[in-house]
């Protein structure tokens, strides 16, 4: 059975289940504040916000509301805080039964903002000021900058197969950020 497409978010929520609605309203007013250039538009039947080529959305499922195209690479630098909720892929679940961490939520929309306008201008999106080792090419920065990693230390805890997930991380910036750890006693996690 297809799916009729909502002419609005509004009409989106409005056609919610009544345990949803007061999340989906929140998760509405944080994506809001977070990404205040962004077009609320519908976009395969869910409500999203469309900024530059990016966009994230959100919308309700079975006893849960999704956050759904933060992106794989801001989800594993996050992973501490995301762990209670659910992921899959580049989906945050957040259960009807629990509250809305509204922080985490414009962190993350803020995080992937943040990669949207790294990629249409192709700077970075925020100034680093880390303990990244100098000679760490742009992409590599980029690409750091676009996850949410600001520093050694948390770099420290993800594996080396995740950092290689991200777009611009090539070999030599593996090898010289895992020298870097080594050079403060730390190392990549443990692969899983």
């Amino acid at each position: 059975m297809k799916q009729t497409a909502p002419k609005d978010v509004d009409a989106y929520i409005a056609a919610a289940t009544t345990e949803a609605r007061p999340m989906l309203e929140k998760l509405r007013k944080a994506m809001q504040a977070a990404m205040p250039k962004a077009n609320e538009i519908i976009s395969y039947t869910i409500p999203t916000y469309k900024y530059g080529k990016g966009m994230v959305s959100f919308g309700a499922a079975k006893g849960h509301c999704g956050l759904y195209g933060i992106g794989k690479a801001i989800i594993t630098a996050h992973m501490d805080e995301i762990k209670p909720y659910g992921t899959n892929g580049s989906t945050v679940r957040f259960p009807l039964d629990k509250p809305l961490p509204v922080a985490l939520v414009k962190k993350l929309v803020k995080a992937r903002a943040a990669e949207i306008e790294a990629s249409m201008k192709g700077k970075l999106p925020v100034q680093l000021t880390s303990d990244f080792p100098n000679g760490l090419a742009q992409p590599a920065q980029r690409a750091l900058a676009a996850a949410g990693y600001q520093s050694l230390k948390q770099l420290s805890k993800i594996s080396e197969p995740e950092l290689k997930q991200l777009h611009g991380i090539g070999p030599n910036a593996i090898d010289l950020l895992r020298r870097a750890l080594e050079a403060k006693g730390w190392s990549f996690a443990k692969t899983k």
